[in-house]
């Protein structure tokens, strides 16, 4: 097997990257987004808030997570592709896959309720917070369960790089 100092970095690398986004991931379903629906002192623009600080949050893990994930992703690859035929050099590229599999997951599980709540906070660009909670209150689908939903897609989608990460951690031992 390889025994190099850049298989050795690209496993290290690897896992850490993939269980960071994970940690982060995960973090924001449990930690944020709780305290984002707390009840708000002023309730009556407390919807159409939520909404422009979800963007906010949301803006900011598209920036960190998924170029952490892709380098963790590519690490993987190098990793496994430098390991080849080895046995274990597989569950590398599998660890990858796993960890890079946020991306698909927002874009095809995610895009339907992150596309509302976008919409959601536009209102509130356009019409002011007021205006937006009138509107909320006229809607079927309310901010509070679209941030709902969110989270719950956002804790499964965590499971992902974590999936990663014990896979990169376990094989690296197995085949040190």
């Amino acid at each position: 097997m390889t025994d190099s100092t850049s298989v050795r970095a690209a496993q290290v690398i690897g896992i850490a990257g993939s269980a960071f986004v994970s940690g982060a991931i995960l973090s924001i379903s449990f930690v944020s987004v709780p305290a984002l629906v707390a009840p708000l002192p002023d309730s009556k623009v407390q919807y159409s808030y939520i909404a422009v600080q979800w963007r906010r949050l949301y803006e900011l893990g598209k920036s960190l997570i998924p170029p952490i994930a892709t380098t963790a992703a590519t690490a993987y690859t190098y990793a496994a592709y430098q390991m080849h035929p080895f046995p274990g050099c597989g569950w590398y590229a599998t660890a990858g896959m796993l960890t890079f599999g946020i991306v698909p997951f927002t874009l095809g599980l995610m895009k339907k309720t992150n596309d509302k709540l976008h919409d959601k906070a536009g209102v509130v660009d356009d019409i002011g917070l007021e205006g937006a909670e009138e509107a909320e209150q006229l809607r079927t689908e309310k901010t509070e369960e679209l941030v709902t939903r969110w989270k719950r897609l956002n804790a499964q989608r965590g499971l992902l790089p974590l999936a990663g990460a014990i896979i990169g951690a376990v094989i690296t031992t197995i085949y040190a």
